[in-house]
């Protein structure tokens, strides 16, 4: 299954930009976790003590340190208020009409813009391993535990996290596990077509090929697909997907 581009010159707009002035999204609801079942434990236990003496030495301790290297001191490497990140959220609402229901962001740092731009209809709650404690609307997390029972969420999205999160492969398969039959789950990513060198990148542990955002979603049924080009560069380019669990 081939479907991203495989070069710049590819490269076409699928959509035109639409101005936060045309927006039909007014807004998702807040979701209080204490009102739904959808916890695997209770909201204290959302995320393991991993500081526990019983994970010392073990392999846990060794991932945790991993995972710590990179992108703890820089949560968001684009500023909210450059034009780059506002055009991008302008791209975003073109495949966020397609989330519905019991929605779930992961990593979802600082919810605010993502809450204004998804359909009125869904239910919000972000995960981020960043997040300082539970409150209504976020909760913390790692994307690879995800404290969720199976099956339990309409949409689940990944909205620039992914290349963010070092075994990204089970993080995606817990977000399948979490997603209901007929759910959608949406991608928003960068794509690489050359200079993959991640020692120059501090804050990223991926630069993505086709080929690995192809074969994630292999099993799921795509629905659509926008591409389009990142600023100046020709090296990578913008993608957002949105597929359903079959």
């Amino acid at each position: 299954m081939k479907f991203l581009p495989r070069s710049y010159e590819e490269l076409i707009e699928r959509e035109t930009i639409v101005s936060n002035d045309n927006a039909n999204n007014i807004g998702a609801e807040l979701l209080d976790l204490d009102s739904v079942d959808i916890l695997k434990n209770s909201v204290s236990e959302t995320i393991p003590n991993f500081s526990d003496p019983y994970f010392k030495g073990t392999q846990i301790e060794l991932y945790l340190k991993i995972c710590g290297l990179k992108n703890s001191n820089e949560h968001n490497n684009e500023s909210y208020n450059s034009p780059k990140y506002q055009e991008y959220l302008k791209r975003l609402k073109l495949i966020l009409v397609n989330a519905k229901g019991l929605t779930l962001d992961i990593g979802c740092d600082a919810p605010g813009n993502v809450i204004e731009l998804l359909p009125q209809d869904c239910r919000y709650i972000g995960l981020d391993p960043y997040l300082e404690d539970y409150s209504i609307g976020v909760v913390k997390g790692m994307a690879e535990f995800l404290p969720f029972k199976d099956k339990v969420f309409d949409t689940v999205m990944f909205n620039t996290s992914l290349d963010h999160v070092f075994d990204y492969n089970l993080a995606f398969s817990e977000a399948i596990r979490v997603l209901k039959v007929g759910g959608v789950v949406i991608i928003a990513t960068l794509v690489y077509l050359e200079k993959f060198e991640l020692w120059r990148d501090q804050v990223h542990f991926h630069h993505f090929l086709p080929a690995n955002i192809e074969g994630l979603l292999e099993n799921l049924s795509v629905l659509k697909m926008n591409f389009y080009q990142y600023g100046t560069d020709k090296h990578r380019y913008g993608a957002f997907i949105c597929a359903k669990k079959v």
